[in-house]
């Protein structure tokens, strides 16, 4: 949570893009110290980065935007959008054209955790569950005999996933393929029931190619 100071500073730079430290000033109504005082402090968060520009008469100036993180302050109704949209799309029956997008949205999937499992030292269950945990999927594993149990206590999709349960199977497919096991098992949808999602997989299924 930031402080009042610079959450108007944030606001201001939400309201008139780049600005530089005098306009911040003249925006704020705070001094020039409080002011970068505030501005290192939202740098050092991550809420805002700078870039050079160059000024009328030639001289180069430090002017501040928001980040990606700065940005996500300010409410947006995407999600409530995309919701909306698939609703009215799929309807009563099974829309082609959403298939198409839960393929390649598993397509998408598949590349993206592949990749960043290439730069892993192994690639193995603990490796796998570090990349998804990179994605904000808060994933944890146990082991019961042979029985590896994963636990994914968020789903970055659930939202969509409610209304499309197609992307938990696409999810599980790709699950599947990616830690290179014969069966695993969707044993607990937390769309349907509130809670984490829970797959399994015997150790002994574990796929010798």
């Amino acid at each position: 949570m930031i402080g009042e100071t610079s959450q108007q500073i944030v606001n201001a730079l939400k309201k008139n893009g780049m600005q530089s430290v005098q306009e911040l000033v003249h925006a704020v109504g705070y001094t020039d110290m409080a002011i970068r005082h505030h501005l290192q402090t939202l740098e050092t968060s991550g809420e805002i980065t700078y870039k050079y520009v160059k000024s009328n008469n030639g001289r180069r100036t430090k002017v501040y935007m928001l980040t990606e993180k700065g940005e996500s302050r300010f409410q947006k109704d995407y999600i409530p959008f995309l919701v909306n949209m698939i609703q009215d799309m799929k309807g009563n029956k099974e829309d082609p054209f959403l298939m198409e997008i839960v393929r390649r949205y598993q397509d998408r999937l598949y590349f993206s955790i592949d990749i960043a499992l290439s730069y892993k030292d192994q690639v193995n269950t603990q490796s796998f569950i570090d990349v998804l945990n990179d994605r904000g999927c808060m994933m944890e594993h146990e082991q019961k005999g042979e029985l590896v149990i994963l636990h994914q206590h968020n789903c970055p999709l659930q939202e969509v996933a409610k209304i499309l349960p197609e992307i938990c199977e696409a999810e599980r497919q790709t699950y599947e393929k990616l830690l290179n096991v014969d069966n695993l098992e969707l044993v607990s949808n937390g769309n349907v029931d509130g809670k984490s999602c829970t797959f399994c997989f015997k150790s002994s299924n574990l796929s010798q190619d």
